[in-house]
């Protein structure tokens, strides 16, 4: 098993040529069933903080519901301590909530050379903040494995009241 990770993880190394010349070696993490990464909490920059769909707790959650990471919440940047349990790479970022519009920027960062591995900015309704933040899971999936992810996924089910039916759509996290 530990082989065929291993030629997986190489092949994925492949196609993230750009992350390896960052100092990011996948083939380092062959020996994990899992790859270790921090989520640090995301910082508001207006102050008008959050009191649901944290992004860091999403995207956390994302990716270690895919069982290829091992998610460390953060609630700050911890390099030593990071590189101490053996995780090279982290996500942070920040937003900022003005009306009911929400800014959001996150980032995958190497630990040890402090390089932005993937940067992205995303804007919108408040209502579409566990999509830009599944969204930024699926790119970190697929920019460390090679994978598309399926964070951004629906549902659809049906619903029973009493005599009537409803279709409705959810996440794939509910």
């Amino acid at each position: 098993m530990r082989r065929l990770w291993a030629a997986m993880m190489f092949a994925a190394m492949s196609s993230v040529s750009a992350m390896a010349a960052a100092g990011i070696s996948l083939e380092s993490y062959a020996k994990y069933d899992s790859i270790p990464v921090a989520v640090v909490k995301f910082v508001s920059s207006t102050g008008g903080e959050l009191t649901d769909n944290q992004p860091a707790d999403i995207i956390g959650r994302d990716l270690a519901f895919s069982g290829r990471f091992e998610v460390l919440h953060a609630p700050t940047l911890d390099s030593a301590g990071f590189l101490a349990k053996n995780i090279g790479v982290y996500i942070g970022g920040e937003y900022s909530i003005v009306g009911n519009t929400v800014s959001m920027s996150c980032a995958l960062t190497d630990i040890g050379t402090k390089q932005v591995l993937l940067g992205r900015k995303y804007s919108g309704d408040i209502s579409s903040l566990r999509t830009m933040a599944h969204r930024f899971s699926d790119l970190v999936y697929q920019t460390i494995l090679g994978d598309k992810g399926i964070f951004e996924s629906k549902l659809l089910y049906v619903e029973e009241n009493g005599y009537c039916k409803d279709v409705a759509i959810m996440d794939y996290d509910g």
